[in-house]
């Protein structure tokens, strides 16, 4: 976005500060833990139902996944399952589920209150965006609530998730098989999943909003102190 701006301003010389978003520390009080011995076999989306949100190609990459693990599942959070009238895109999705036999479950929107509470059920947070993501603010919510976070390698999750350190970035979410091995990775190994987690939870404690109104106050000063006038 900051490029973006750069680009319109046209070599103008104006400065540009950025400002990332931010998440209260109430959003989520517990972190999601890990046993030993455990199975990892949850996977949660969480956005909108759209193309460029690489819904499809994630059904198709949990296809492959299911093949490993009969016992994988996916919750998909978003659209209008069981709320209202589907838009193409999410009829094509579903129909993806339904004819495949995937373990998917599809509970549409949700209030953001409750968001933290179905991450906390899953194991595995998955995005794979399409499109050049701005910012990812829902990998965010899944690293405050201790999730491995897999996301497509887009500018907006590359500013959050450090691959291999808090989960896995996919270089390119429309090839399925590399995205279903990402999950296959995590999938085989809980104790990284359990690292990338808590890791990803600390990383996310960068973005709370009072270390954004620190920043935001000191743009605000190094502005005045440039327009201020010489004695």
């Amino acid at each position: 976005i900051a490029q973006y701006v750069a680009d319109l301003l046209a070599g103008a010389s104006v400065p540009v500060s950025v400002i990332p978003n931010s998440l209260e520390l109430s959003y989520c009080t517990e972190v999601k833990t890990y046993t030993a011995d455990g199975d990892v076999r949850g996977l949660v989306y969480l956005g909108r139902i759209e193309k460029v949100k690489g819904v499809l190609e994630l059904l198709h990459a949990h296809r492959k996944v299911q093949q490993r693990f009969p016992d994988a599942t996916l919750t998909v959070v978003g659209g209008n399952y069981s709320q209202g009238p589907l838009s193409e895109y999410e009829r094509e999705v579903l129909d993806c589920a339904t004819s495949n036999g995937l373990n998917v479950r599809f509970i549409g929107q949700v209030p953001n209150k409750k968001t933290a509470e179905i991450l906390l059920e899953a194991d595995i947070a998955v995005f794979p965006s399409i499109w050049l993501e701005s910012f990812g603010m829902v990998a965010l919510e899944a690293m405050r609530c201790g999730l491995p976070v897999i996301a497509s390698r887009r500018p907006g999750f590359e500013e959050l998730v450090v691959h291999g350190e808090t989960g896995i970035l996919v270089d390119d979410p429309e090839d399925i098989g590399a995205l279903a091995d990402a999950i296959i990775e995590l999938l085989c190994c809980p104790e990284k999943a359990n690292r990338m987690g808590k890791a990803g939870h600390i990383r996310s404690l960068e973005f709370a909003p009072e270390k954004a109104s620190v920043r935001f106050k000191q743009v605000i000063l190094d502005q005045l102190s440039r327009g201020a006038p010489s004695e």
